[in-house]
């Protein structure tokens, strides 16, 4: 019992540490981590002492021992969060151009016009740690070139200045002098949806930095980073034999868990049909790589002499397994899933050595405290509750049970279970489920474990141990990697794209939760389970929307320098614009505009887009694919065929209302040539007194026009061109005497929008003027009778590794 209680109460008390978190926030942990310290000590002993007196004598070292475990967790949990805040680079720092000296501590990933990698500075100016990583990105229009000339002396090997054209050439464990433009490692925050400062404070990324300039200095060869060379040294290996094949992404995933040479298209299918985790390597692989240790190291003990390894040889294979298991995990970068896995592997191992019986939930409770301790963190990454979600309902279904019953049935059992289990974990991390997704995985997962993995352990081997058959094996690997890839298209083609769902409200989740929970652990008479099926219609509460007879709520989406609106009166919604993006290569509309639509439960009606440009438009093409039933109404170049058909004009007179939501185009005037952001399509917005101004990038020159044409006052003005000094006009701002006014920027933009002019424009008449760039997204609710509230995404999303919001944001 003892085996199983310490490391219940670490694991325990790492968990207690979010939740008081959670509770004291950023300040009450810097308190707690100074003064706790001191105090700790004391109240742990008081407490034994007191426990001491009402628990048997025999009993009080435990008890001392569980309280210091879970107190020891707390605190050890709060110095990371600690040291990981210490960590970042400072706002007062974003876009200072540093030059530093270190190491390429990742192995590079090519995407189109950039590369990137993680960078191991050898000192950090200015900052009072120099542990953490920074996360590294050179582009084509990077280099020295744009920089500078070459210095003398550049075409020495070694010591050479690289233009944008060689950005290719980095290589992991170099050492290198760049020149970088820093950043803050800040991300977007909205209401719902994915959560990149999270990433990256998980990830120990401690900057961002843009290469304007780069000097390679040799390889560190004291770097103590030797295993990822053997990864670059891998994939190397497996380019040469298989070049530009498609399965190429597919093997480099399972060998080396790198994902980069991933298309975009692949990533999408995996993504569509629920099988993404496929390219992860999970326990179930390292598992794999234990049983080739082991049948390999006995296979090798054959060839020795018998009475050297007979009292051993069952013993040796044991190690075998654990040594070929470790490497393996090493390759792949020591993730959750493999950690669970290898320490779950060691303890099972040392039980066997020792010859002691530890059941299955021992190994298990002892690598949840192990993998807590050693990474803290590890709570905030969706891969943990994956994977020491999936095996808890393994260990509950299946280990209780006598006999089980025929091995295809418990395998089928054993998919629906986890299925069921990591379903509301899949809605709450990504809000997204695919409909395909179980009977993808059903086919797919034993595909993947049983032919594709093992061709993938023995290409690698093949690299070393049997040269002439490397050719042979790498293309069998080919091709069984190609068939699922070729599945997976298919599947993808029949599902169409992946739901996006919103989070259910608490209640809801918790039900929800409890009822998959119960359908996949409790055995017993079929029945029973309707009540799991009951609580599981949880999923179809509707969250918060708008009621209210002529109410209006407006979101404003945090999509970076660009611009997406989403607009709900009483059972309707309609976006306006859709934030950046590059057609057919990245938008933000699946980790940003789906999950805030998904939200509402009902897709758009309508979809405006002001204009073309790609800050306002880039995500036409994947709203046209995600709701196919929206009306488009756009303004766009007329040679311009990117986005397809089905979009109509937007010009001045149009209108559209649906119940009490009126919306009215203001400009531009039919017969107009295309403007660029002077062609933005503006929209008055109006439910009773509420009322709204959607002005996209218009200038000046269009403001003073929509005056002329008397311009009535607004509650809610979207601050035209983001706040540019061409834009918001003293005429625009008299005549429509906004009381609130939202600019939708990226954090540090490279306009220095908006500009400080506009905002003194703005607070001085009195207006609330608030940026997505210091906010996050930004939600205003009007009744009525046109009264307002406001709330702000990182306000209201405020955990412990957020970035805080601007003293002014609502």
């Amino acid at each position: 019992m003892g085996a199983r209680i310490v490391p219940g109460a670490v694991a325990g008390g790492v968990l207690l540490a979010y939740l008081l978190s959670y509770l004291l926030g950023t300040e009450g942990i810097h308190w707690i981590v100074g003064a706790g310290s001191l105090l700790g000590g004391f109240v742990l002993v008081s407490i034994a002492i007191s426990a001491s007196m009402v628990v048997p004598r025999g009993r009080a070292i435990t008890v001392l021992l569980l309280l210091i475990s879970v107190g020891g967790s707390v605190g050890w949990t709060w110095v990371n969060f600690q040291a990981r805040l210490d960590q970042r680079l400072p706002p007062a720092q974003h876009g200072l151009q540093v030059e530093f000296s270190g190491t390429v501590s990742s192995l590079p990933r090519h995407d189109g016009n950039y590369s990137s990698f993680r960078f191991k500075p050898e000192a950090w100016p200015g900052m009072p740690v120099s542990a953490s990583e920074m996360l590294v990105y050179w582009y084509e229009s990077s280099g020295s070139r744009k920089s500078g000339p070459r210095k003398p002396g550049s075409n020495k090997p070694g010591s050479e200045y690289l233009d944008h054209e060689d950005r290719g050439s980095v290589r992991v464990g170099e050492r290198w002098r760049f020149t970088l433009r820093l950043r803050t490692p800040r991300g977007l925050v909205n209401f719902q949806g994915s959560d990149r400062e999270l990433w990256l404070f998980t990830e120990n990324i401690g900057a961002l930095g843009v290469v304007t300039a780069g000097q390679r200095l040799g390889r560190n060869e004291h770097w103590w980073f030797d295993l990822q060379r053997m990864r670059a040294s891998v994939r190397r290996h497996f380019r040469n034999q298989l070049g530009e094949s498609p399965a190429l992404g597919i093997l480099l995933a399972l060998a080396i868990a790198e994902t980069g040479d991933l298309s975009a298209s692949h990533r999408n299918n995996l993504a569509i049909t629920g099988t993404g985790h496929l390219t992860a390597i999970s326990g179930l692989h390292i598992g794999l790589a234990a049983t080739a240790g082991f049948w390999l190291t006995r296979l090798i003990l054959l060839l020795l002499p018998w009475w050297a390894v007979r009292q051993k040889t069952l013993a040796l294979a044991w190690m075998g397994a654990l040594l070929l298991a470790t490497g393996y995990a090493a390759l792949a970068g020591f993730g959750v899933s493999t950690q669970r896995a290898l320490i779950m592997l060691a303890v099972l191992v040392a039980a066997r050595l020792l010859r002691r019986s530890t059941g299955a939930l021992t190994p298990f409770m002892w690598a949840l405290a192990l993998v807590l301790v050693v990474d803290p963190l590890a709570p905030l990454r969706a891969g943990f509750w994956f994977s020491f979600g999936a095996v808890a309902v393994l260990l509950v279904r299946f280990a209780p049970l006598a006999a089980n019953p025929t091995r295809w049935l418990s395998l089928l059992q054993a998919q629906v279970a986890v299925s069921l289990v990591t379903f509301p974990l899949a809605i709450f991390w990504f809000q997204s489920l695919s409909p395909a997704g179980i009977v993808a995985n059903l086919l797919a997962i034993p595909w993947v474990s049983v032919v594709v993995v093992p061709l993938t352990f023995l290409s690698m081997a093949s690299f070393v141990v049997v040269g002439p058959l490397t050719g042979l094996i790498c293309e069998l690997a080919r091709l069984s990697a190609s068939a699922l890839l070729a599945f997976v298209d298919l599947m993808a083609g029949l599902t169409r794209q992946v739901q996006s769902l919103a989070p259910p409200v608490a209640i809801a989740g918790v039900a929800v939760v409890l009822g998959c929970l119960f359908v996949a652990m409790v055995p017993g008479p079929a029945r029973l389970r309707v009540l799991a099926l009951v609580a599981a219609g949880g999923l179809l509460i509707p969250v918060a929307g708008v009621d209210e007879q002529g109410a209006l709520r407006v979101e404003f989406l945090d999509v970076g320098q660009g611009l997406a609106v989403i607009v709900d009166a009483e059972h309707e919604s309609l976006l306006y614009d859709t934030g950046p993006g590059a057609p057919g290569q990245w938008d933000r509309v699946r980790s940003v505009i789906a999950p805030a639509l998904a939200a509402r439960r009902r897709p758009p009606v309508r979809i405006f887009v002001s204009h073309a440009d790609l800050d306002h438009a880039g995500g036409l093409a994947s709203l046209k694919h995600r709701f196919p039933a929206a009306a488009i109404s756009a303004n766009l170049k007329p040679d311009d065929a990117l986005y397809g058909s089905g979009v109509e004009a937007c010009v001045a007179g149009m209108a559209w209302r649906w119940r009490d939501l009126v919306v009215d185009v203001l400009h531009p005037s039919a017969g107009l040539p295309y403007l660029g952001n002077n062609s933005s399509c503006v929209l008055r917005v109006h439910s009773g007194r509420a009322t709204v101004l959607l002005a996209g990038d218009v200038s000046t020159a269009i403001e003073q026009r929509l005056v002329a044409e008397g311009l009535q006052p607004f509650v809610l003005l979207q601050v035209p061109h983001h706040g540019s000094r061409s834009s918001s006009g003293a005429e625009l701002l008299d005549s429509a005497q906004p009381r609130i006014a939202v600019a939708t920027t990226g954090f540090g933009n490279r306009f220095g929008m908006p500009h400080q002019d506009i905002v003194e424009r703005y607070r001085s008449r009195g207006v609330s003027l608030w940026t997505t760039a210091d906010c996050g997204a930004i939600r205003v609710e009007l009744d009525s009778a046109g009264a307002w509230h406001a709330a702000s995404a990182r306000r209201e999303r405020n955990p412990i590794w957020r970035w805080p919001a601007a003293t002014h944001c609502p």
